[in-house]
């Protein structure tokens, strides 16, 4: 009996021996431990971080109604500065949805910066120093013969002869008198001194191809 009772101490020894030597799986760390507690506020700093990120790198939105306006600006009819009635009306300019600027350098089409937007001069002091206003535009002062009809004769009108490809659009561009009753100022009052002499030749250039081509076509 005391053997066996040697031998059953011995297998339960032996058996808690091995129990210990077993590798034993690690436990889930607990809420409170210093490491899990800094993981777990880290994570959302981490998510905030990266969507500010993202929103930083991302165009800001142009609010919807802010959209819409500029929208109907492109696709409204243009509307034309008035001028008035009794001057010249061509190369009127479209005030319907004027580019930005910061001076006058940075207008196209002659036009002046005013309120950080290219529109219309009124005035030289609303042009560059080299450049003169004359119906609504920028002309270089050395271009300028007239700035309104008044300038011109009484049966003549003051007139734009057209924009040029730099970057002011106005490098060629010239005022001019022309006369309302057709050509310009400098032509008017110049007739013919004489008629021109009759034509007493018996026949003229290439007449037999012509007899020729009447003869083919009967």
């Amino acid at each position: 009996m005391k053997h066996k009772a040697t031998w059953l101490a011995f297998f339960i020894v032996a058996a808690f021996n091995v129990w210990l030597s077993l590798p034993k799986s690690q436990s889930a760390p607990k809420a409170e431990d210093p490491e899990v507690v800094v993981a777990s506020e880290a994570a959302p700093r981490a998510q905030k971080h990266s969507a500010a990120v993202r929103a930083a790198r991302m165009p800001a939105a142009i609010p919807e109604e802010a959209a819409q306006k500029q929208l109907a600006a492109l696709l409204a009819p243009p509307r034309f500065h008035p001028r008035p009635a009794d001057e010249w009306q061509g190369m009127l300019v479209n005030i319907n949805n004027p580019p930005p600027c910061d001076t006058h350098a940075a207008c196209g089409l002659a036009l002046s910066c005013q309120q950080g937007v290219c529109l219309p001069c009124t005035r030289d002091s609303e042009c560059l120093g080299s450049e003169a206003c004359a119906l609504d535009h920028c002309v270089l002062l050395a271009n300028v013969s007239c700035r309104h009809r008044s300038d011109c004769g009484r049966d003549s009108t003051c007139i734009l002869t057209g924009y040029s490809s730099d970057l002011r659009n106005n490098a060629d561009m010239k005022t001019n008198c022309i006369s309302l009753l057709g050509g310009s100022d400098s032509m008017m009052g110049q007739a013919p001194t004489q008629l021109p002499a009759k034509d007493t030749r018996p026949s003229l250039p290439d007449d037999e191809l012509f007899d020729m081509a009447r003869r083919a076509a009967k």
